[in-house]
């Protein structure tokens, strides 16, 4: 039995008290970062307490405490969405005065994250946590301010090994009466420096090991450095008694040589922050964000705080999380489905039938024209894989910017489409919208036009380069072989002629003549013409039987004001058959508004013409264009829908606009295959892109080596891509000045919507009378 044992037992007994007089102690000395009200740093800024709400005084915080989860929590789901929600959060104090700091708590946040959601790192850390719960349970509280360096009462201990002096072979003395009024003995604060230090050391020698042993299995150390091995030891903590006498040491002989501690290795120095960036972007072009997360913390911990770099790793920090939320959709999306169903692919609304879905639901198995093919989440064609996310991504303006991030980081997705959405995200005010903006001008700049490539398609690897075989001086160079050209897609089915088409009609309505029949009110005409459709997709060896399915599905939707199998089924006509999507539904709709019909199937009917028409009118179909949007106008004024009215008659009215300057555009674009610096073919060429098109990335090339002096000089304001709120401004100053020098009404209101492009971005940046008038002008843009 240790001496003194009653002394430490009763000692125990009065732990709660003595900790409670030394917590009132330190608070009312105001210790540390952050010191509580009434210490003398009282009015220093904390980001920890003041951004994340932690007033523990320990600083920084243990991981747990840094992503506001439980102590020891083992979830890698519970995690990562903690650490995503903290660093989103200060990521929104990065442009205040407090930048710098935010930087940093942001580095702790990637730190944090990537050491929790690794199981060696995790084990390691939560090791040396419970040593240090360990010590503090039986640590002695003090009653004196803790020295420099030292860690503060009630906190955790830094996550490194303390060294202690040696302590003096001392007798214990008594325990006074009274353990509250009178300091803790020397004896019992020794006794707890020696249980403390065999503790530590013990933890400290199983890391070690366990260090070592994993590098040797991985054959080589770690490339990510952890924190602990980063930071220096903090001084000894033990009590400050000077030693009487050396510690007395058991004589060894001369062949016995003391064993030295097995050192860890020490990790390799991290790489360039442009390098580790540039491997962030091969990774999202691979579709591999965990790796793209890796590179991407060596990157934010290397770039200079300020620096290019560091603002790239922001902005392709803001990319992954968009791509990491578009993947899990996608992965939900791909987990609950069931053989047979169907998915819609891009604008066209091609169909694709799901044919079989693995065991670990992993794989898909679809038909696409006949053809059968097993595709994953890796290696799927984007639009799949976005036809995929829409069915699990919320519905709201936010998930906009998931499948923006997808289109810019396919090499074959369609960037168009990603401008057009990201056109929507910031009309529609989405936080971080503004944040995609450069990065899609450098996939306009690097994207290379035409096929891609085969090292850039995801999963493939590059043909080897064969050095050409040299050809004799004599004899002629041999024709290289042509590359074999793939087969052929089957070409469309012509279209019936008039007596097939009322043959095979009366067959259809004789089998189906009981559904006709019961068809008299709309929702039993809709249902007949799901039925049709549905007969139409599966009838495959009989094209004329199809063309007819489809159309009697197309009329009956018509009538029944079915929107969805009305459009489905003008498109799976175009797919099909030899003849136009944007004629048939002009001449279709034309048609249609002249006859009667009940007003919701006139509004279901008008607002599938409008869609048409502007499709039609991206398609440079002008003409068709002008003839839906008249047909949706006058089937709109039936049903007395006035909003489809107004947007019609607006988009007719822009389109008819537009009809002479598109002969201007093909006129230009002959011209500057030849000479690509005309000034008159690049105005024009330009202007339509801009305006007509809204492809203003790359519009804007052209603006600026046209003669119109006054686009010319906002396109140059605009390729400078202006960062700074007050630039901003003054750009849609410029755009919205500029609208009323021009007499189109069309150019008008294109201008001024390029302005409220820029007042929308930077609305929330701005104050007093400039945000009445950026408010005030995007107020009348709404109206």
């Amino acid at each position: 039995m240790l001496p003194g044992g009653g002394f430490l037992t009763r000692g125990f007994s009065r732990k709660k008290k003595i900790e409670i007089k030394i917590e009132k102690t330190w608070e009312n000395m105001g210790t540390g970062t952050g010191s509580r009200v009434g210490g003398p740093m009282a009015e220093q800024f904390d980001p920890y307490l003041h951004w994340l709400g932690i007033r523990d005084p320990q600083r920084p915080p243990n991981y747990y405490r840094l992503l506001g989860i439980e102590l020891f929590e083992s979830d890698p789901e519970v995690i990562s969405n903690a650490a995503d929600r903290q660093m989103a959060h200060v990521r929104t104090f990065q442009t205040g005065k407090h930048s710098a700091l935010s930087q940093k708590i942001l580095n702790e946040l990637a730190a944090a994250k990537i050491c929790l959601l690794n199981a060696e790192k995790k084990a390691q850390y939560d090791a040396q946590l419970l040593a240090q719960q360990a010590a503090q349970q039986y640590m002695p509280p003090l009653t004196t301010v803790a020295g420099p360096g030292q860690p503060p009462p009630g906190g955790l201990w830094p996550l490194n090994p303390p060294s202690f002096p040696p302590t003096p072979p001392e007798s214990a003395p008594t325990e006074p009466e009274h353990a509250e009024a009178v300091p803790v003995s020397s004896w019992f604060s020794l006794l707890a420096t020696v249980l403390v230090a065999t503790i530590l050391v013990l933890v400290g020698l199983i890391v070690a090991v366990m260090v070592k042993r994993s590098g040797e299995q991985a054959g080589g150390p770690s490339p990510v450095p952890s924190e602990e091995e980063s930071t220096p030891a903090p001084p000894s903590i033990g009590p400050e008694q000077p030693p009487e006498s050396p510690p007395k040491q058991k004589p060894t002989s001369p062949e016995e040589k003391p064993k030295e501690k097995p050192k860890p290795p020490e990790p390799p120095p991290l790489p360039p922050a442009g390098k580790s960036l540039r491997a962030v972007r091969q990774a999202l072009a691979q579709r591999d964000t965990t790796l793209a997360r890796k590179h991407l913390d060596f990157a934010q911990r290397m770039a200079p705080m300020g620096s290019p770099e560091a603002a790239e790793a922001s902005r392709l920090n803001i990319v992954c999380m968009a791509l990491e939320e578009f993947w899990k959709a996608a992965a939900d999306a791909l987990a609950g489905l069931q053989a047979g169903e169907k998915l819609l692919l891009g604008p066209s609304k091609q169909e694709v039938l799901v044919t079989a879905i693995s065991g670990d639901k992993q794989k898909l198995e679809i038909s696409l024209d006949g053809q059968k093919q097993w595709v994953t989440l890796k290696d799927m064609p984007i639009e799949l894989a976005l036809a995929l996310a829409r069915r699990k991504l919320p519905d709201n303006p936010s998930s906009l910017l998931a499948q923006i991030a997808a289109l810019l980081w396919d090499p074959q997705a369609d960037l168009a489409e990603a401008e057009r959405l990201l056109q929507e995200a910031i009309s529609k005010n989405v936080f971080q919208a503004e944040e995609f903006v450069e990065e899609l001008k450098l996939a306009q700049a690097t994207r290379p036009k035409g096929p891609t490539p085969p090292e850039m398609i995801p999963g493939s690897k590059p043909p080897p380069e064969k050095p050409p075989a040299p050809t004799p001086p004599e004899q002629p160079p041999k024709p290289e072989p042509k590359p074999e050209q793939p087969p052929p897609k089957p070409s469309r089915h012509p279209v019936p002629d008039s007596e097939t088409q009322q043959k095979i009609l009366a067959e259809i309505r004789q089998i189906f003549d009981r559904e006709y029949k019961a068809a008299q009110k709309p929702e039993e005409k809709a249902k007949l013409a799901d039925t049709l459709y549905r007969q139409g997709t599966e009838t495959r060896d009989n094209p004329p039987a199809q063309y007819m399915l489809f159309m009697e599905a197309r009329n009956l939707a018509l009538e029944s004001g079915h929107k969805d199998v009305l459009d489905r089924s003008l498109r799976r006509i175009a797919q099909n058959f030899d003849v136009d999507l944007t004629e048939l539904s002009a001449a279709f709709f034309e048609e249609a508004a002249k006859r009667g019909r009940l007003a919701p199937a006139n509004k279901a009917a008008a607002q599938v013409a409008l869609e048409l028409a502007q499709e039609a009118f991206a398609k440079d179909k002008l003409a068709e264009a002008v003839r839906l949007a008249q047909a949706a106008g006058e089937m709109a004024r039936k049903a007395s829908d006035s909003l489809t009215v107004k947007k019609a008659t607006a988009i007719r009215r822009r389109f008819e606009d537009f009809l002479p300057r598109y002969e201007a555009f093909r006129k230009a674009e002959q011209t500057l295959q030849t000479n690509p610096d005309a000034p008159e073919a690049n105005l024009a060429y330009g202007s339509y892109l801009c305006f007509a098109k809204q492809e203003w990335a790359a519009g804007l090339r052209h603006l600026a080596k046209g003669n119109h002096p006054g686009l010319k000089t906002l396109a140059e304001l605009e390729l400078a891509s202006p960062k700074e709120p007050p630039k901003m401004v003054e750009l849609g100053d410029k755009w919205w000045e500029a609208a009323d020098s021009v007499a189109s009404e069309t150019l008008k209101d294109a201008y001024r919507a390029r302005a409220g492009y820029w007042y929308r971005r930077v609305q929330s940046h701005v104050s007093g009378l400039t945000k009445t008038r950026v408010d005030r002008r995007l107020q009348e843009l709404a109206q």
